[in-house]
């Protein structure tokens, strides 16, 4: 399986369709933090449309205007509509904030959703996949 370490966070894949991403600890992610990020999902996906599941449980992040537009609109695989959805899963008021200013003021190119749990998360992306596959 995929894993990959780029310093301001690991990617991995869960399964063939959903990449995950867990953010490192107290980390200020700027653009080119976000574009490593964009990358590593870029070569986890193999090119194909994928999911992301953001894991920040216990983590106290800060991400730059930048790096946020560049995650909802810019990244090559936003703009290649590789990424399907996010769900985006947060334990704490403050990542819990910006995830929701995230996705209300940056408007992704994406479904993006804030979970408090990987299992919940997995089942809205897994629901997501199932009624793609349907069509």
């Amino acid at each position: 399986m995929f894993y990959k370490d780029v310093g301001a966070g690991i990617v991995s894949k869960i399964d063939e369709q959903i990449i995950k991403i867990v953010y490192t600890d107290a980390y200020e992610i700027e653009k080119h933090h976000a574009k490593e990020i964009a990358d590593a999902f870029y070569d986890a996906c193999e090119g194909k449309p994928a999911y992301c599941l953001t894991d920040m449980q216990g983590q106290y992040n800060a991400f730059t205007a930048e790096a946020q537009k560049y995650l909802s609109n810019e990244a090559p695989v936003i703009r290649k509509k590789l990424v399907l959805a996010s769900a985006i899963v947060v334990d704490n008021l403050a990542n819990r904030l910006i995830a929701k200013f995230f996705i209300t003021f940056y408007k992704p190119a994406y479904p993006a959703k804030v979970f408090k749990s990987n299992e919940e998360g997995l089942a809205w992306l897994n629901e997501l996949k199932e009624k793609k596959a349907k069509k």
